[in-house]
């Protein structure tokens, strides 16, 4: 089995200057990013694509799956890490934005750290990366799929399906800060049956982006 994981389109609050919600869209560039990462998958041999239900990365699918001819299926617990809800598309100069930049810095190797008590921790966002694998291996297993997510989700993914829970919490978040995640970045990583593993590939593919 092959999944390819991407990280949705660039999206209207990187423009703006806000945070990202559930509901922010694509912005023109995101568009167009996804257009060029969906001419680069005609080639690939898929079956399905599975995306996050938070819009960027739903339209991301939809573009993708309009060029490619592939069924789009929303997997409602594979969205992007929630954070408290007053940060949700609040400017990125605002006093709660400043406040939680600062305790993000002071709190980036706590596994369990969430700002103000609300929103997820990175372990909740694991957990969740935890019960997809499980979803994947039962449900496509000899076939190869298209993920459509978000950045923090992608990382723990990732790590869940070549550590499992075989890991040390603060090497795990120091490794969180040092991934980039490029928008329609391709990652890829396959399962082995005859031996029960996964392997990365590679790693965040920009060469659709390349060349204007």
């Amino acid at each position: 089995m092959r999944v390819y994981l991407i990280r949705h389109g660039q999206s209207q609050a990187r423009v703006t200057g806000n945070r990202q919600g559930p509901k922010t869209p694509l912005s023109e560039e995101g568009v167009l990013q996804s257009r060029k990462v969906a001419e680069v998958l005609t080639k690939f041999e898929l079956s399905l694509i599975l995306s996050s239900p938070w819009e960027r990365a739903l339209q991301t699918a939809k573009i993708i799956s309009d060029v490619i001819r592939l069924p789009v299926e929303v997997v409602n617990y594979i969205h992007e890490r929630k954070l408290h809800p007053n940060l949700y598309y609040a400017s990125l100069d605002s006093d709660i934005n400043r406040s939680y930049v600062e305790k993000l810095h002071a709190n980036y190797t706590d596994f369990n750290w969430k700002f103000k008590g609300k929103g997820e921790s990175v372990a909740q966002v694991y957990k969740r990366a935890m019960r997809f694998k499980k979803h994947i291996l039962k449900n496509y297993r000899s076939e190869n799929i298209l993920v459509v997510t978000h950045g923090v989700f992608l990382f723990c993914f990732i790590m869940v399906a070549i550590l499992d829970n075989k890991f040390d919490e603060k090497m795990l978040m120091k490794l969180l800060t040092q991934f980039v995640y490029t928008n329609t970045g391709i990652s890829l990583l396959e399962y082995e049956k005859e031996t029960n593993k996964w392997r990365l590939k590679y790693f965040n593919d920009i060469n659709h982006l390349r060349g204007g």
